[in-house]
């Protein structure tokens, strides 16, 4: 089940997205890491394409930013599988409105 779809920010600040951006393609898998020492962003998410930081999850989700960084911290005691991919990339786009992510979540048995 799809619960949330959002365009990443932040790509202006990562190095990794300007050498990799022609690479990223829709139905990539992304990853999640919580960035604990962001300045700008207590809450914030980085977004990672095969290990490189390329983005962030945006701070305006606000509760529903929340909600994915709860369901990242609890998935395997809750025993759900949540994965994301790349839903739209437009390399040509103005800063911050060319990658948009699809955030999926099933349930699994041991």
């Amino acid at each position: 089940m799809q619960i949330l779809e959002f365009t990443m920010t932040g790509t202006k600040h990562s190095a990794a997205y300007a050498t990799h951006k022609h690479d990223i393609a829709p139905g990539d898998e992304v990853e999640f890491e919580v960035d604990a020492n962001n300045a700008y962003d207590q809450d914030a998410i980085k977004v990672l394409w095969q290990g490189q930081h390329i983005g962030w999850v945006p701070k305006r989700l606000g509760e529903a930013k929340s909600m994915l960084a709860r369901l990242l911290m609890y998935s395997e005691d809750l025993m759900l599988n949540v994965t994301a991919e790349v839903s739209y990339h437009e390399v040509d786009n103005p800063v911050d409105m060319q990658l948009q992510v699809s955030v999926n979540i099933e349930s699994w048995e041991e």
